[in-house]
């Protein structure tokens, strides 16, 4: 709420379909971070935390902060640019688990993961606290720092994923949410609007 007022929310559509495997895909062992590769990102915080516990990273994006990522790599860590639609998804579908680490205003890719049946080791704060369960669908660790992350990977590594719980939560943000939020949202402001209009000619 804002303002004492209570606000419905419409969370961004992802197209969900496409990131659902066609059959089933076993995990391959390495982690995945799809994003800019900008300061603000925390990118630097994956790459230090599997650079440590060497384990192995995949950094889809481009940015600024290439190069000083590429200088804080370990030999368990890739950075492999930019890459097309069909090549994240690949990954997305391969990876042990997706990294978020920064906190995202919705973070479309972490629901993306889960759609692809992968967990989700993320940062405790904005939109991954509404799209990611801790325990069920992911791993919620507490605070931007190499040890929280590396705490939150090893708990992620000794889970026994639930699939099909993953993919179920994903499903809470497709299209068709979407579009049924917008039809409700837009019905009550008509409504609201009716009503008013009604007020007003008395």
């Amino acid at each position: 709420s804002a303002y004492g007022v209570e606000a419905s929310v419409v969370y961004p559509p992802v197209a969900t379909e496409r990131f659902r495997p066609a059959a089933p895909c076993p995990p391959e062992d390495f982690l995945l971070v799809v994003s800019r590769l900008v300061p603000h990102k925390r990118v630097d915080l994956a790459v230090r935390a599997c650079t440590e516990a060497r384990l192995p990273l995949k950094v889809i994006g481009d940015g600024r902060s290439r190069e000083e990522l590429a200088q804080l790599a370990g030999p368990t860590v890739e950075l492999l640019g930019p890459l097309d639609d069909a090549a994240v998804v690949d990954l997305l579908q391969r990876c042990r688990a997706l990294i978020l680490p920064a906190v995202e205003d919705f973070g479309m890719t972490a629901v993306e993961a889960q759609a692809a049946g992968r967990p989700v080791v993320a940062l405790a704060g904005g939109g991954a606290l509404e799209t990611v369960i801790s325990g069920a669908t992911g791993i919620l660790f507490p605070s931007p720092t190499v040890d929280a992350l590396t705490a939150a990977l090893r708990e992620a590594a000794a889970i026994d994923w639930d699939t099909a719980r993953i993919q179920a939560n994903a499903e809470r943000f497709n299209q068709d949410r979407f579009i049924s939020g917008m039809h409700t949202i837009i019905a009550r402001l008509g409504a609201f609007r009716a009503q008013a209009n009604t007020i007003e000619d008395r």
